[in-house]
């Protein structure tokens, strides 16, 4: 399976982000792996469309963002692939504190941000941060370019699950994942 791991980096990588990654590199070995990262920019969506454009260069089945402020364990990329969704990310807390996931409100058009209790499994929800985000090829091939980008308020990630859930896709979000986002201090959503 050919897999990008793309890293948008804005300012500078974490520490624990690259000891994290290189975990992740050895318990995905087997398969074939391609590092785009996007340096230079300080707007995440021309970063993010950036790694994707990129990606065309090779052949690729996914996508797997990996912010450069997030930690995980070394299996995050093998628990999503598992998974066999479309879009595919997992429960974070965001710098404001509250958790990533949102929930539409077809009557209103609208995403609300929600809670999640963790160790609860795989959950359906309307979009979700792309911290961590593993997103398979068809649906970048479905949505065309840009990909990502910002409207009327929404930031690029829940607009680019907005269009692929008006394109048929489905987001989803493991619970179960213990990731951690960089601050002041690394923030985990707690168990309980």
């Amino acid at each position: 399976m050919n897999i990008i791991i793309g890293q948008p980096v804005l300012d500078k990588v974490e520490a624990v982000t690259q000891f994290d990654l290189i975990n992740l590199l050895f318990y995905s070995q087997h398969h074939n792996l391609h590092f785009v990262p996007s340096i230079g920019t300080t707007i995440i969506h021309d970063a993010r469309n950036h790694i994707v454009s990129e990606s065309y260069n090779t052949e690729f089945d996914y996508i797997f963002f990996i912010d450069a402020d997030m930690t995980f364990p070394g299996g995050t990329l093998e628990t999503l692939l598992s998974h066999d969704k479309d879009i595919c990310g997992v429960l974070y807390q965001s710098h404001t504190g509250k958790q990533n996931v949102f929930t539409y409100d077809d009557n209103l058009d609208e995403f609300n941000r929600t809670e999640l209790k963790p160790e609860t499994g795989l959950h359906e929800v309307g979009a979700v941060g792309s911290g961590i985000l593993l997103v398979k090829r068809k649906v970048f091939d479905a949505i065309g370019n840009p990909w990502f980008f910002y409207e009327a308020g929404i930031g690029e990630d829940v607009n680019f699950c907005k269009i692929a859930k008006q394109l048929g896709f489905k987001t989803f979000v493991d619970t179960d994942i213990n990731v951690g986002h960089v601050s002041k201090q690394i923030r985990r959503v707690q168990n309980g």
